[in-house]
């Protein structure tokens, strides 16, 4: 078990903050190229293609788009205000990461009805 103190510490250390100008736009292609190899090529989901409103590729695409709709918005919101960027710690990175997860999932729940012709959706 982790003590508490221990673990307090490591999340209050200093971190780099990566969500601005270049870094910014190099994390976000490479996500994007990542994620769309993945789906495009891996398929990691079984994939019912009679059920695609665009063909395999578009919503591969897209899919692989929509994490930019999480990592933007949470970006310019911590970009904005400037005392936590000088002061970024493990635990705000932590704090983003889920944020942006959550946010992920989120944006894929409401790509369905758009992307797949399902009732049951």
């Amino acid at each position: 078990m982790i003590p508490l103190e221990g673990l307090k510490k490591y999340i209050n250390q200093p971190y780099p903050y990566y969500y601005s100008g270049k870094k910014l736009i190099e994390i976000s292609f490479v996500l994007i190229t990542l994620a769309f190899i993945f789906n495009y090529f891996v398929q990691p989901f079984e994939m019912n293609k009679t059920e695609l409103k665009l063909s395999f590729f578009w919503v591969a695409l897209i899919h692989s788009i929509s994490p930019l709709l999480a990592i933007i918005p949470v970006a310019i919101i911590f970009t904005k205000s400037h005392s936590s960027i000088e002061n970024w710690k493990i635990r705000d990175e932590l704090f983003v990461i889920f944020t942006m997860l959550f946010l992920t999932g989120s944006v894929q729940f409401l790509l369905r009805d758009i992307l797949y012709n399902n009732p049951n959706n």
